[in-house]
């Protein structure tokens, strides 16, 4: 039996295989974030920012607080 060829990815292909990682890790801080604040009866402001991009995400658990202050 010969060995099976084994097939490089497309650069396309790796591209958006990191932007969907980048966007499920961020769900998942997110999520993170909101458990922490339920189970700990804790105000949590999680902010990031993604370098290349320069787009910013916000997560605040209580809407009385501001970030802005």
């Amino acid at each position: 039996m010969s060995k099976p060829e084994i097939i490089g990815r497309r650069a396309s292909d790796k591209r958006k295989a990191e932007r969907q990682q980048r966007r499920r890790r961020g769900h998942t801080l997110f999520q993170k974030a909101f458990k922490f604040s339920q189970r700990c009866d804790a105000d949590v402001i999680l902010v990031f920012r993604l370098r290349n991009e320069g787009e910013t995400y916000i997560f605040n658990s209580n809407d009385r607080v501001s970030i802005l202050e």
